[in-house]
């Protein structure tokens, strides 16, 4: 990585050419800290990054790393790259396990996840929330509401949650040239997901009541 910090660094300073052959260092360059390459999807993000830096306001540049000819070597460079690397089988994301049902029950037993306190609801809402809902991390959770969820019975009589409508993130902006989201995530209340499911639904009943610890007024579900 101490070729992409220099490249940051003397990235307002290059010519278009002079750019062009740093790029293409840049990517041959790339690993991890221990050595291991990137996936594939990460070194396609780090270049979008580059573009993204080098065309922002701060530096200015008028060309594209990702379209422009003069970075034909520079991106062909790359593909080989990407190439080779899945070639021996690194190309591939490497995912964090999901938390296992005996953790997530833990939580339960010593309280931290629970309807007896505006604390412990607010915990096991946050935690449904990210975890049915695929929040990305913290995107746009402050925007939140009681109204952002709502509430239906399928044709087999079955609770579930979904999204009030679509929103605004970082992938999807809108625009002509946004792609549409596909993704309609539900929670559905099922034999091992009731207590979620009761848990999640009581803590929208609790925001809706405006109990103590909550500012009258309030519809975030994540209070600052």
């Amino acid at each position: 990585m101490v070729a992409l910090k220099i490249f940051f660094r003397r990235a307002g300073k290059f010519k278009q050419r002079n750019t062009s052959r740093t790029t293409n260092k840049v990517y041959q360059e790339l690993k991890q800290d221990d050595g291991r390459e990137y996936s594939r999807s990460a070194h396609v993000g780090i270049r979008a990054g580059i573009n993204r830096y080098l065309t922002s306001e701060r530096v200015g540049k008028t060309f594209s790393i990702i379209s422009d000819p003069i970075f034909k070597t520079a991106n062909k460079s790359l593909n080989a790259k990407l190439k080779k690397i899945k070639e021996c089988g690194s190309s591939k994301v490497k995912h964090h396990s999901s938390i296992p049902p005996e953790d997530i029950q833990k939580c339960y037993e010593s309280g931290i996840f629970g309807d007896d306190s505006p604390l412990s609801l607010l915990r096991v809402n946050w935690f449904n929330i990210n975890l049915y809902f695929c929040r990305r991390g913290r995107e746009n959770q402050r925007k939140l509401s009681k109204n952002s969820f709502i509430f239906k019975t399928d044709a087999n009589n079955v609770e579930y949650v979904e999204m009030a409508e679509q929103e605004k993130t970082k992938n999807h902006p809108g625009g002509l040239s946004d792609k549409a989201d596909e993704a309609d995530p539900k929670m559905f209340s099922t034999v091992k997901l009731t207590v979620l499911f009761s848990t999640l639904k009581s803590s929208f009943k609790f925001l809706t009541l405006g109990k103590r610890h909550f500012s009258k007024g309030q519809k975030e579900i994540f209070p600052l």
